[in-house]
């Protein structure tokens, strides 16, 4: 194995590390789900931003129409964040993580009619049966049982990443993730800012601190790191599947080009609800 192969595995494996203590925040911070979103984006983007800066690196888009769709992404990002963290909020960070790994139940019939792909029969097949793991882990169909409503905000968490990285295609061949991060992000924190005045919650210090450290070390420099791993085999080994029981599998995957690359992969891998897909080619993790 070659020096900056190594090197890139490492460097995998510290993020994805760093990004799968993302969910404890959710259990660990007594303050509700979007208040914690939004300390996360804030101190996120206000990093991503100097990081850009230093490195003298361009900020502006090409395209007037590439702002609205940044805002349109990071709007979205806002929602899928929020709903993750009050999916574990609502239940467990188990439940949390496994619902929204079922994200390729919506990719699998939203690219038909976005994109015009061939729904496979192989994919309709390999959805029931993700839907069945869902149907498992719910101990009554009751609005007032915490685990079916997160199962329920999972399941809207994993619809709008399913949306965001369908409209990250747009940017992944035209702008770094790092710059495509900043201006999600930042229209995430913009989106969730008047929320602050609606739930008006009670930040402490140590609040304000441990959400610094979630924006800027468990997001930001976690982000930084994964695109470190381009020395390694180019862009497709940036891809890779986290399964939930924390091992693991290296794989060269891409969600932006699933019809290709994620042939690849085992059916019972991709299918599987116990997998969470990052993409930092396109600059969207799940998590």
């Amino acid at each position: 194995m070659k020096e900056s192969q190594r090197k890139g595995l490492i460097s995998v494996h510290v993020a994805v590390a760093l990004f799968g203590f993302v969910g404890l925040f959710a259990k660990l911070v007594d303050l509700p789900a979007v208040i914690i979103v939004l300390g996360r984006v804030f101190f996120s983007s206000i990093f991503l931003w100097i990081f850009l800066r230093l490195k003298k690196q361009k900020i502006r888009l090409e395209e007037k129409s590439d702002y609205l769709w940044m805002v349109g992404a990071g709007a979205v990002l806002a929602i899928h964040w929020s709903s993750y963290m009050q999916s574990i909020q609502s239940s467990t960070v188990a439940v949390g993580t496994l619902t929204v790994s079922t994200f390729p139940i919506f990719v699998i019939f939203l690219e038909p009619y976005l994109f015009h792909e061939k729904l496979k029969k192989s994919d309709v097949f390999c959805t029931l049966m993700m839907l069945v793991g869902v149907f498992f882990i719910v101990p009554a169909f009751q609005m007032d049982n915490q685990i079916t409503q997160g199962v329920l905000w999972g399941l809207l968490s994993a619809f709008t990443y399913a949306i965001l990285s369908l409209m990250n295609r747009r940017f992944s061949s035209r702008y770094p993730a790092t710059l495509v991060s900043l201006y999600e992000q930042g229209t995430a924190t913009i989106v969730l800012i008047p929320m602050m005045f609606v739930l008006k919650p009670v930040i402490t210090l140590a609040d304000a601190g441990v959400l610094m450290m979630l924006g800027i070390i468990f997001t930001a420099v976690a982000h930084l790191i994964y695109q470190w791993t381009s020395d390694c085999e180019g862009k497709d080994c940036r891809n890779f599947i986290r399964t939930g029981t924390g091992v693991w599998d290296f794989k060269r995957i891409s969600v932006s080009e699933r019809s290709s690359k994620f042939q690849r992969v085992p059916w019972w891998c991709y299918h599987s609800g116990c997998c969470v897909f990052i993409d930092t080619e396109t600059g969207g993790e799940s998590i």
